[in-house]
């Protein structure tokens, strides 16, 4: 998890900004926004779903994803363990309302549980759900 201190850092402000202003979804009515950002050799991608309420839908990212996913490899060498190094993977929560973002980082592992594939998607889009 992330400290409140370092919620603040540039290249965040910048990731909810980008986030905030990509047009697919701008047109989407949505409260709460959940990234998977990810990180393999030689392989990055990102995905994610919106969410209203009980009903939620596919982010629509892709527009921004060039974008983002440099912005997010920004941050994964800004927020490197000294221990474990860079992260594999990112979850990146955002309130819609406060502008708030929420950010967990995952390693090897950790990963497995999150990563978005069509057999996981169902489970992954109810375990992200805010609560």
């Amino acid at each position: 998890m992330f400290g409140k201190r370092s919620k603040d850092a540039p290249v965040i402000q910048r990731l909810v900004a980008e986030l905030l202003s990509e047009p697919k979804l701008r047109k989407k009515r949505w409260d709460h926004l959940f990234v998977w950002a990810e990180f393999e050799t030689g392989v990055s991608s990102m995905t994610g779903f919106v969410y209203r309420g009980d009903d939620w839908e596919w982010a629509g990212v892709g527009d921004v994803e060039r974008k983002s996913l440099d912005l997010f490899a920004e941050l994964r060498e800004e927020t490197s363990d000294p221990d474990r190094g860079p992260w594999d993977a990112c979850l990146f929560r955002l309130d819609k309302g406060s502008k708030e973002p929420d950010l967990t980082f995952l390693w090897g592992a950790e990963a497995d549980e999150w990563r978005i594939t069509p057999k996981t998607s169902m489970q992954v889009m109810e375990k992200a759900r805010p609560r």
